[in-house]
C-alpha cells in the first residue's frame, strides 16, 4: 500500500515506481499540451466532461479548481474522475496516441499545496479555488504502431496489460 491510503489507488510516485516506462509516456503524453479532458459526476450521477490541465511533481499528480466551480463541487462531493490526454494529432501517426487516467481526487493540504503551486508558478503563487491531487486507480496509453493499435495499461490491483489489435 503506498502513502496514498489504499492499494486500489495509489499516489503517481507509486506508478513510476511500478511501470516506469508506461509511467513516462502517459506523462509526456499529458505535458505534450496544457489542455487535457476530465470526467466528473452530477449529484445525481450523470457525467459532466470539462477541460482541465494537470501538472506532475514532488511525486503527485495534480490539478487545480477554480472557487466554487462545479467540477470542483463535483470532485469534493464524489472524488471519482477520469483523465484524458486529448491528443490533438487526429491522424494518430506511428508513436503518437493518447493517454488515460482513472483517478481519485483528494484535496491536497494548503502546505503541500502551495509548495506545488510555487515549484510550477514562482514564489508569489497563492491558492486560489481547490488544490486536487489525483490519486490513480489504472493508467492506460494507446498508441499506433504500423498497422497496429497498442494499448497498454496498468494498475496496482491488476498490473500491467499490453495488447495489439490490427
Amino acid at each position: 500500500m503506498s502513502e496514498s491510503g489504499s492499494a486500489e489507488f495509489v499516489r503517481w510516485s507509486d506508478v513510476e515506481a511500478a511501470v516506469p516506462e508506461l509511467a513516462a509516456a502517459v506523462r509526456s503524453r499529458f505535458e505534450a499540451h496544457a489542455h487535457h479532458v476530465i470526467a466528473t459526476l452530477h449529484a445525481d450521477g450523470r457525467p459532466r466532461v470539462s477541460g482541465t490541465n494537470v501538472m506532475f511533481d514532488a511525486g503527485y499528480m495534480w490539478m487545480g479548481s477554480m472557487p466554487d466551480s462545479r467540477r470542483g463541487a463535483d470532485l469534493l462531493r464524489d472524488p471519482r474522475c477520469a483523465l484524458h490526454s486529448a491528443p490533438l494529432d487526429e491522424e494518430l501517426a506511428d508513436g503518437s496516441g493518447d493517454a488515460r487516467v482513472e483517478a481519485l481526487a483528494r484535496r491536497l493540504p494548503d502546505d503541500v499545496a502551495i509548495e506545488l503551486l510555487r515549484d510550477a508558478w514562482g514564489d508569489d503563487a497563492t491558492i486560489d479555488g481547490d488544490m486536487m491531487e489525483l490519486a490513480v486507480r489504472s493508467i492506460s496509453l494507446v498508441t499506433v504502431e504500423g498497422e497496429e493499435m497498442r494499448v497498454r495499461s496498468w494498475s496496482p490491483t491488476k498490473g500491467l496489460r499490453d495488447v495489439r489489435r490490427s
